[in-house]
């Protein structure tokens, strides 16, 4: 048996690790940005790479167009631009904009759109 990544095979005693049915060296099993092993820890995959969590939010994530931070979790798109949860809301009435009717004039809902609304 060998290894996915190297291709060398293991020694009798030598540790491996599975991941989808195939095996890797402990060292091969490894973060495709910073190189360091994945062994037991938590990871993304992005096509045949793997990346720590580390680099994914420093490398890979979405970044906030509010507060310019990266996104993990949940995240909202509109405009083709992507906001936290917590940061997509009205600018004038400071309500979440997630599931509610908004427009595209300005960073607004429609609450505070509508023509009869004064500000």
């Amino acid at each position: 048996m060998a290894c996915e990544k190297c291709g060398k095979a293991f020694a009798i005693t030598e540790k491996k690790l599975e991941f989808n049915d195939k095996h890797y060296h402990p060292n091969c099993f490894a973060c495709a940005d910073c190189k360091l092993s994945l062994a037991g820890k938590q990871f993304h995959e992005q096509g045949d790479d793997k990346i720590c969590s580390d680099c994914f939010m420093k490398n890979h994530a979405k970044v906030c167009a509010k507060c310019h931070q990266p996104c993990a979790g949940a995240y909202s798109m509109f405009g083709g631009q992507t906001f936290h949860m917590d940061c997509f809301v009205c600018a004038k009435c400071g309500k979440q904009l997630v599931k509610r009717r908004i427009t595209t004039k300005g960073d607004a809902c429609f609450d505070c759109n509508e023509p009869d609304k004064e500000d």
